[in-house]
């Protein structure tokens, strides 16, 4: 709505201003009078055109008002001219923008078809053949048997014993060959018992021999070792009082 703007008069003002007084006529107070209801009827004419175009300047402004404040109008509701004036704000990424969306995958459910298809069932009736059902004989390989021929020791045999292997010194011990025996060629066996045989001792502590050799002819032989160590006792068997068929055996000893 529009409002009127009223104008102070100040050209009226200032053409009163302007204006000659009246003077008063020589002839009297009537003329006088007559002079001031014209230039009051003068006034009053000339306001009265002031005022018309006063009314018509406030009747256009209003008009060029109007149409002014309806273009506009239009153009706030016109989409460029909002567009212009409004760009679309700048948007910040964020981390919500980006995030991809993972659809739940289902494991899909796969319908597999039924067969209705029926197969034929045959009644034929195989014979066997000869090849068929005869078992493979593996080839016989004859069995040999193998019995070995025992050849006798053939001379002197040596059995020695003692009554003791270890003990703490001083320790004596005990020796017998006796049971030796000889096999002559033909098997007959011949045993150092009866004298047939002679009989050698020796007694060494590693490699070292500790006594002087002793001969005799009973197969017996007694010994003290009086040290700590260890010894061994050896015996030579011989047939009859020379030296041939001989042999040896011997015996650790552990005094402690």
């Amino acid at each position: 709505m529009n409002k009127e703007v009223k104008l102070p008069d100040t050209e009226h003002k200032n053409e009163e201003a302007n204006e000659p007084e009246a003077k008063p006529s020589k002839n009297g107070g009537k003329s006088g009078n007559s002079a001031t209801q014209a230039v009051k009827t003068k006034r009053r004419r000339a306001k009265s055109k002031k005022g018309i175009s006063t009314m018509v300047w406030i009747a256009i402004i209003g008009s060029i008002t109007t149409i002014i404040t309806t273009i506009a109008v239009a153009l706030f509701n016109f989409p460029p001219f909002i567009a212009f004036f409004n760009p679309d704000p700048t948007l910040t990424p964020t981390a919500a923008m980006y995030t991809p969306t993972i659809e739940s995958l289902a494991s899909p459910t796969v319908t597999l078809p039924t067969s209705t298809e029926v197969f034929p069932t045959s009644t034929e009736t195989l014979s066997p053949t000869a090849t068929e059902i005869s078992p493979t004989v593996p080839e016989a390989h004859p069995t040999v048997t193998i019995t070995p021929t025992a050849t006798p020791y053939i001379g002197m045999d040596v059995q020695l014993t003692a009554d003791k292997t270890g003990g703490g010194a001083p320790l004596t011990v005990r020796f017998d060959a006796k049971g030796s025996f000889l096999r002559a060629p033909d098997g007959t066996i011949y045993r150092c018992q009866s004298g047939a045989c002679n009989f050698t001792w020796f007694v060494y502590k590693g490699n070292d021999q500790l006594n002087v050799p002793k001969r005799s002819s009973d197969g017996i032989f007694i010994y003290t070792f009086s040290k700590r160590g260890d010894y061994r006792v050896a015996v030579k068997v011989c047939r009859g009082q020379g030296e041939s068929d001989c042999a040896f055996d011997g015996e650790g000893i552990t005094a402690k």
